[in-house]
């Protein structure tokens, strides 16, 4: 997800699920089950954090 970021390629709805059932957990998608329809599209998700930021976390993130 974070190199899709990164590399300005289009994140999904389905990359947008996944990544929030591992932020806010299943439970809470379950009972929020519309939530991702209220965005106008998945990237608007991500679209407030810098593609830098992004990068640089994607970057500590593998070399460890």
């Amino acid at each position: 997800m974070a190199n899709k970021s990164a590399n300005n390629i289009p994140i999904t709805q389905q990359d947008a699920k996944m990544l929030l059932s591992i932020l806010v957990g299943s439970a809470w998608m379950e009972s929020h089950p519309n939530f991702l329809e209220s965005a106008q599209e998945a990237k608007d998700l991500v679209s407030v954090i810098p593609p830098n930021t992004i990068k640089q976390q994607n970057d500590i993130s593998q070399t460890g």
